[in-house]
């Protein structure tokens, strides 16, 4: 019997991206940093990128400067990073330069101060706000507080 189709499983990534966490709030635990191979649009071939893996999930998070810097700056050098919580979240006033899709995935430890990326607004994680930096209203939803086990978590859709 031959398996189901499903539309996306073309397309299916090994990294997280924003439609896989879309509204939601997950408190991960770091399990490894690493790098991964992956296709770059900017120069057509594949290059290396540093990621992070999570205990919970199956995909890995690529890292941008933001998401480093957010880490380096609570749990220190990579090496450290393994069993520390973090939160996963989109920042939906993030704006894609190539003109794709809005948002952006972020990372942020509780009790740390977060950094700002260039055009991002990071709220505390007490007063989270729907508006974007220029004080406009978002028309995203502001993203529920979520949690998940300590082991993997058949719920996670990553």
């Amino acid at each position: 019997m031959q398996a189901q189709y499903q539309f996306g499983d073309r397309f299916e990534s090994k990294a997280i991206s924003v439609r896989d966490v879309n509204n939601n709030v997950y408190t991960l635990t770091l399990s490894g940093f690493g790098m991964e191979r992956v296709f770059d649009q900017k120069s057509q071939t594949e290059v290396d990128k540093e990621a992070v893996y999570f205990k919970e999930a199956k995909k890995y998070l690529l890292l941008n400067d933001t998401n480093y810097h957010v880490l380096i700056q609570a749990f220190g050098p990579p090496q450290t990073w393994a069993g520390n919580k973090v939160e996963i979240f989109v920042d939906w006033s993030v704006r894609n330069p190539s003109g794709g899709d809005p948002g952006g995935v972020r990372l942020r430890v509780k009790g740390h101060a977060q950094i700002a990326s260039r055009g991002s607004a990071f709220a505390p994680l007490e007063q989270a706000s729907t508006g974007d930096a220029a004080g406009q209203g978002n028309s995203r939803q502001q993203p529920e507080q979520g949690s998940l086990r300590e082991d993997l978590n058949d719920n996670l859709p990553f």
